[in-house]
């Protein structure tokens, strides 16, 4: 290696992983057309360079730690897809990232073990780029204080802690991040001169900080494990544990240094309490709950009893779950919040097995790569173990890595804690031959497929860009058939052209109708486990007249989405309008029990045969105070709400009825002030609704007659 090469490899590396992390291989990068295409043109870039330069400095491939382990999980891969036909399409999904990571892994690789990068470089490349990702993560937080910290001195909305997401997007995959970059910059600081301590110290600091306000447990349990093997191994970095070495050592430092360390202990001290803190409000927060995953959980388990060799398929375990749970309410998952549940799901036993290999291999190569270190070597190795040790313990418990930013922040920890370095014994003969055919004919498959699906994925968001700016959604519709007829077995597709078709239909286009059916028939035919492709279905098969068709497709969507009150109101409007009254009181009963408040939409009013239930119905207290107050019995409202409020949750239901009983009182001031809480909480269709209407009373109090048909105008839409 020249002296040039390796600091400009290293700056290149730096600036690929910040693009990673801030764009590139977050859901947002993968999502945004453009974004999308620019990453694999700079794949095919640095790919090119990376083989040119290694064939021009006459670089030897090497054996590699994990080649065993890989050719054992692409064949669970190849085995489920054989018996999981059926899912072929999102199995490939799938394993076009799996296969990325293994090129990445060997690309890596290959520049340690020929000299181009050293260990230490590698980890301080990624912690530089996580530098972006901190950046942002405050920037959010300053966000916090400036609009809601206000509302909550105020009164106005109840005190809860920011969960920042940073670029990437989401708390529990900021949290993937950090708890691999901690440890990692821990090692770069053993290795570093003190002006890099004094600065990686106070970025430890704020990464931790920041990783406390994700709420992420299992982060939070994978950085007291990494800290745990991070200190162990540095006690014992000369080959043993001696009890009475720290006391020694202290007594050597200087007071400067035993000052800076008592202070970074109070610190750690300080963020532990902090952590205990958080740890025992999070499972009061709304949305943490422990009990939110047992379901998760147990539908991955399910899956694996139903095919316990092979699995359903790689990158198939959210159908699994949408036939499980009603979808909506509840919110889809693409995998099992745990790395050996969602393996059992998706490649049953044989991927068990692909697993439980990986690990004794990681294991075994981690302790020999520690035996073998230098005690200088042995204070950066420290941090890139202790890093794969959080990564791995934070995906018992959850899984982040199903964002490609975060299984790449994962690979280079595990590059660095596994890959042999400059003096490893190069492969020889047909290996070498083999190795390399492999690789390269992996990154050229790759590539080409990687551009032949973002090529592609540019013409679908176009169309989408079209429709959206032009209204045109025939013309939008017929762009898709192009990405169709490449790509027949995506069903997105299939979806998204049968809305364009469907709005087209309902501006009174004709020949639409058809055409829209047309691509919902196919949309479910490939995800039949999705209710919205059914509910969408029924109603255009409706407005073309076939009520019987529409029927029977509304109860295909309310068999797989059964806890959703809209579906079963409309199911019930369905039956009633083909004579089935006794089916319909059935969905209605249903529908009401759901969500007893429904007897107050106008459109229930427009039934007899709802007309006929209402005073059967149990309504909330919200709901029984609204109507008390609209009778003007106001003492019965506040007794009844006096009796029920402790008790209930402050959502935008519960501002607003304290709006309307202020403002029956004369309180003006109070009134507002509730309603601006009921509109910052506000988080569904439901929530505005009720936030719309207090406005409309409080407008209607006032005088403002325009104001107050607005809002309720915004009201019925939102429930519409």
């Amino acid at each position: 290696m020249t002296r040039l090469a390796q600091p400009l490899i290293q700056a290149l590396l730096t600036a690929l992983l910040t693009y990673t992390v801030a764009a590139g291989a977050t859901f947002f990068g993968l999502l945004t057309a453009d974004v999308r295409l620019l990453s694999m043109a700079l794949l095919v870039i640095v790919v090119a360079g990376w083989l040119v330069l290694r064939r021009r400095l006459g670089w030897r491939w090497h054996a590699t730690p994990l080649d065993v382990p890989i050719l054992v999980w692409l064949a669970a891969i190849g085995v489920s897809l054989l018996l999981n036909g059926e899912a072929w399409r999102r199995i490939l999904m799938g394993l076009w990232f799996v296969c990325l990571y293994i090129g990445v892994w060997y690309a890596l690789v290959d520049m340690l073990a020929n000299g181009a990068l050293r260990r230490e470089k590698l980890m301080e490349a990624l912690v530089i780029a996580g530098t972006v990702v901190l950046i942002f993560g405050f920037l959010q937080l300053r966000l916090w204080l400036a609009t809601r910290l206000p509302l909550v001195a105020a009164g106005v909305i109840p005190f809860e802690l920011p969960r920042p997401g940073s670029t990437l997007g989401n708390p529990n995959t900021l949290s993937a991040f950090l708890v691999v970059v901690i440890p990692l910059a821990l090692g770069v600081g053993a290795a570093a001169r003190r002006m890099g301590r004094i600065l990686l110290g106070v970025a430890l600091v704020l990464s931790i900080v920041l990783l406390l306000l994700t709420y992420s447990r299992g982060a939070w349990l994978g950085l007291l494990v990494a800290l745990g093997v991070y200190g162990v191994l540095m006690f014992g970095r000369y080959g043993r544990l001696d009890p009475d070495r720290p006391r020694r050592w202290w007594a050597r430092q200087s007071r400067l240094v035993q000052a800076e360390l008592s202070t970074s202990a109070l610190l750690g001290v300080i963020l532990l309490l902090a952590a205990g803190f958080l740890a025992v409000t999070s499972l009061t927060q709304s949305g943490r709950a422990v009990g939110l995953r047992t379901g998760i959980y147990g539908t991955a388990l399910t899956a694996f009893s139903e095919r316990p060799i092979a699995g359903s398929g790689l990158f198939t375990f959210g159908r699994a779950l949408a036939k499980a749970q009603s979808m909506p309410p509840y919110t889809p998952h693409s995998h099992a919040h745990s790395v050996p549940l969602n393996v059992a799901a998706e490649l049953g036993a044989v991927g068990l097995g692909a697993l439980s290999l990986s690990l004794i291999v990681i294991t075994r190569t981690m302790i020999r790569q520690w035996r073998a270190a230098s005690p200088r070597d042995r204070a950066v190795l420290a941090g890139a173990i202790a890093a794969v040790a959080a990564f791995a313990v934070h995906h018992l418990l959850d899984l982040p890595a199903m964002m490609p930013a975060i299984a790449l922040t994962g690979m280079v920890a595990l590059v660095a804690a596994l890959a042999p370095t400059t003096g490893a014994e190069p492969l020889s003969g047909w290996r070498t031959r083999l190795m390399g055919v492999g690789v390269i004919g992996l990154w050229v498959a790759l590539l080409v497929t990687g551009l032949w699906s973002a090529l592609y994925y540019r013409d679908y968001a176009a169309a989408l860009q079209y429709a959206s700016s032009t209204g045109d959604y025939v013309g939008a519709a017929e762009r898709l058939q192009n990405v169709i007829d490449a790509d027949p077995s995506m069903a997105v597709y299939h979806v998204e052209q049968g809305y364009l078709y469907g709005l087209a239909a309902s501006e009174g286009n004709s020949e639409a109708l058809p055409r829209a059916i047309d691509a919902y028939e196919r949309y479910v035919e490939q995800e039949p486990d999705y209710a919205i492709g059914w509910v969408n279905l029924a109603a255009l098969l409706a407005q073309a007249g076939e009520t019987d068709r529409a029927t029977a497709m509304m109860r295909e969507a309310v068999e797989r989405a059964p806890a959703v009150w809209q579906f079963q109101f409309a199911l019930g409007e369905y039956e009633e309008a083909q004579g089935n009254n006794v089916a319909a009181e059935a969905a209605y009963r249903q529908a009401l029990a759901l969500m007893p408040d429904a007897v107050m939409l106008p459109e229930w009013e427009a039934s007899a045969l709802r007309r006929d239930m209402t005073p059967r119905a149990e309504m909330s207290a919200h709901a029984q105070a609204f109507r008390l107050l609209d009778t003007d019995r106001l003492d019965e409202a506040r007794a009844l709400w006096d009796d029920a409020a402790p008790g209930l949750l402050r959502d935008s239901s519960f501002f607003v009825v304290e709006a309307l009983l202020a403002l029956a009182g004369g309180d003006f001031e109070t009134a507002q002030s509730r309603l601006e809480s009921a509109q910052a909480v506000a988080s569904t269709p439901e929530d505005r609704a009720w936030a719309a209407v207090g406005q409309a009373r409080l407008a209607a109090a006032r005088g403002d007659e325009e104001a107050a048909a607005q809002a309720l105008d915004a009201a019925r839409a939102a429930v519409s």
